[in-house]
């Protein structure tokens, strides 16, 4: 099952909208790419020895051998990470090597007959400077892997090997020796790099510790113009959950931080993998912003830590995990006070007080700055700026100079609070590689649809992977990423034409989504999404044809597919399809029964109305019995939902919302002419309250009054009135948008 991206820490409004629009060539007149001859192509990455002038370190990683694949893409097997403490000089674990430190190997020890031994960046041995002795050395001539023989040296001097002057000579392996050949030092000293130097004095090529691979500190040369590491500092990092001020603190880099997100001490935490599992034993995956894996807990037990409690993460009420809780400000260090919610937020008596993107409210708190187009962002120091679109602050991503040195990048663009690389005609920026790619629309052309059906088979296996939906991390109209492979495919729709596209795969978790530009890679202009029906609807309303493009995508895993366009029919009850509004249409119950809606047995069928018809279904009712109101007020303290259903859902009724969250049911009797307050008072989730006739009418049908107009967390009241001639027992759902939680309930007579 995928999630869909729920209500986020801030009030972010997303945005989707086409972002530097590029020029994209193709057509079906482009010749087909040839992988094998030397050439790169459409499609290509690389192909044989020709590597684009790309490396390990472009790729990347810090030294290794880049290669090319049978199918013209790059294989970074042979690339690697340097250990952590490679550049120390010492051989740590993980190294053969460091620096000069050989570990009082040579080439001999390796193997070979002689030459000279060296050390990688990555603290491996390199040994392509090592000979072995051939079976003619000696002979005076210049056989296979020889560089010389004796006096012979092939018409070398020590200036075609790269020095300045000397004498060069051969070695009895018969390879070059250049011992007595000459070059002039750089001038390390001088302020500037030179050859053979990292860095130069106060110079330091722009480098940090941080671009070392440290966490922080202070990066200084030494006298050898070699980088000096010694002050640079690794931050021991915090599993799921843990506290943390940065996310540098954390294992996974992602820190929800007190002053910021309002959690107490901060809380490391990771992103879900697309299984909704956690690689962290102790974490389970919750939904916040967008899937994070949280630590895990058992409700009523003393799993979290202190400021925190266990609650269900929304829908993923079988995995409940740690959250916010706090009940003193001693438990908010940063910040110094905790609301009444449980979260954390900055006292303050002026603006200067709060952090950059809030100000100080008239409560005396720090809040977000709804409106930063005629109030700012509060930040003298220039980290953020007001994106006007939405009158809201975002960290300027772009104020680091990310896109600085990257090949083909011409600029950089602020999108929220992520930043995009613009890039020189013919290539696009991969968010993904973090560099400027080379790219041609190889989309598959359909032609202009005509109402005929088009049906067309694939495999994304063998597709592209740089098509991703929630490209720039923020918003996507399918509601998730999909980073998986993807074949693209281009569709001309008729002025004032409707058109269906209906993607159906097996094996994968497929995505389908169309735009209205083939290099909109990051899915910015995407026009329609679909996840779980797999069904898009193009719809061309203007005066002229116009062209989609059609991405036949993976939310993960890749696989054979089918794609069928067709002319558009609108939903209708009665066709036996569910489409529409449709609950079921005929015998199509959508795979539903009466007890996978909370009945305990029975027979489900579908009205002609196409809603479920339960009135065969046996249901047994778990209401608790508040007896006949006599007009004393009863109030029910710290009731807890979590250990209740999850089987009532008021839809769009009286609460105006679709309550899936858990409830508890109260059955209350009022005499003739009786009315009465009810009210609920929710810690930390959001209620709904609705009273219903029928304890079994689990989908509000007969829903008599609801509400659910109070902001999180606050209290939801209601009056309910017996109008009738007859006692008449009421059901009480006491309910939720989502999750569950802990409330008061109470009835009293109505104020005068």
């Amino acid at each position: 099952m995928k999630v869909r991206l729920q209500r986020g820490l801030l009030p972010v409004l997303l945005l989707s909208g086409a972002l530097l629009a590029l020029g994209c060539g193709g057509g079906d007149d482009d010749p087909e790419a040839v992988c094998g001859n030397g050439v790169i192509e459409a499609g290509e990455q690389c192909d044989g020895a020709n590597l684009n002038e790309q490396t390990c370190v472009t790729k990347g990683f810090d030294g290794g051998t880049l290669s090319c694949t049978a199918t013209c893409q790059f294989d970074t097997s042979g690339c690697a990470d340097a250990p952590a403490d490679c550049g120390n000089g010492v051989v740590d674990a993980g190294e053969q090597c460091d620096g000069a430190n050989l570990n009082e190997q040579t080439c001999e020890t390796q193997g070979f007959d002689g030459g000279t031994l060296t050390c990688t960046a990555i603290c491996q041995f390199d040994t392509t400077g090592c000979t072995k002795i051939g079976p003619d050395c000696g002979n005076g001539e210049i056989d296979a892997g020889e560089q010389c023989d004796g006096a012979n040296l092939n018409e070398q001097t020590c200036e075609t090997q790269g020095f300045d002057g000397g004498t060069l000579s051969c070695t009895a392996t018969c390879q070059f020796d250049t011992t007595s050949c000459t070059k002039i030092e750089p001038d390390c000293g001088n302020g500037q790099i030179d050859a053979g130097e990292q860095c130069d004095g106060a110079n330091l090529n722009e480098q940090t510790c941080e671009t070392q691979g440290f966490d922080g500190g202070t990066l200084s040369c030494t006298s050898t113009c070699q980088f000096d590491t010694t002050s640079c500092t690794t931050i021991e990092k915090a599993g799921v959950g843990e506290p943390c001020t940065s996310n540098a603190e954390c294992e996974s880099n992602m820190c929800l931080t007190e002053v910021f997100d309002g959690y107490p001490s901060g809380y490391c935490v990771a992103d879900c993998n697309p299984d909704f599992s956690c690689d962290d034993p102790n974490a389970s995956c919750g939904i916040m912003e967008k899937l994070l894996c949280m630590r895990s807990c058992v409700i009523g037990g003393s799993d979290c830590r202190e400021g925190y409690t266990c609650l269900p993460s929304y829908d993923f009420v079988e995995a409940p995990v740690c959250m916010p809780y706090c009940s003193e400000d001693s438990q908010c260090p940063d910040t110094g006070l905790c609301n009444d919610e449980g979260f954390c937020q900055t006292l303050c008596t002026t603006d200067p007080d709060c952090p950059a993107s809030q100000y100080c409210g008239p409560e005396g708190v720090c809040n977000f700055i709804p409106d930063c187009d005629s109030y700012g962002c509060n930040d003298p120091s220039g980290e953020y700026y007001c994106y006007e679109e939405i009158n809201y602050c975002f960290e300027d991503a772009c104020a680091a100079g990310p896109c600085d040195g990257i090949a083909h990048a011409t600029g950089c663009s602020r999108h929220l609070h992520n930043y995009l690389c613009n890039c020189d005609e013919g290539y696009l920026w991969d968010s993904a590689a973090g560099e400027c790619i080379s790219f041609s629309c190889n989309a598959i052309d359909l032609g202009t649809f005509d109402g005929t059906v088009i049906s067309r088979t694939g495999d994304t296996c063998g597709g592209t992977s740089i098509y991703n939906a929630l490209g720039d991390g923020v918003s996507s109209c399918t509601s998730f990423s999909s980073k998986s492979n993807e074949i693209v495919y281009s569709l001309t729709v008729p002025a004032r034409q409707f058109v269906q596209v209906e993607m159906s795969s097996s094996g994968f978790e497929s995505s389908l989504w169309a735009t209205t530009s083939c290099d909109d890679i990051l899915g910015l202009g995407c026009v329609w999404g679909a996840d779980s029906s797999k069904i898009l609807l193009l719809e061309n309303y203007s005066l002229m044809a116009m062209t989609y493009y059609i991405v036949a995508d993976g939310f993960s895993g890749c696989g054979e597919f089918t794609l069928t366009v067709s002319v558009y029919k609108p939903p209708r009850c009665g066709n036996g399809k569910i489409d529409g509004y449709d609950q079921c249409d005929g015998a199509d119950l959508n795979e539903q029964t009466c007890q996978k809606l909370g009945y305990d047995s029975g027979t489900l069928s579908c009205t002609n109305g196409c809603r479920f018809d339960t009135s065969d279904c046996v249901f047994t009712c778990k209401a608790h019995d508040l007896g006949t109101y006599t007009g004393a007020d009863i109030t029910l303290e710290a009731e807890n939902s979590c250990s209740g259903t999850k089987l009532y859902n008021a839809g769009w009724s009286y609460v105006y919302s679709g309550p899936d969250g858990y409830e508890k049911v109260y059955s209350l009797t009022l005499e003739a002419g009786a009315s009465v307050t009810i009210s609920m008072s929710p810690i930390r989730f959001d209620a709904s309250l609705w009273v219903t006739t029928s304890c079994d009418d689990i989908f509000g049908s007969m829903c008599v009054a609801g509400v659910n107009t109070a902001l999180f967390g606050d209290r939801e009241e209601l009056v309910l009135a017996n109008d009738g001639a007859e006692p008449q027992t009421y059901y009480i759902i006491a309910d939720s948008l989502y999750g569950c939680g802990i409330f008061d309930l109470t009835i009293s007579r109505p104020s005068p």
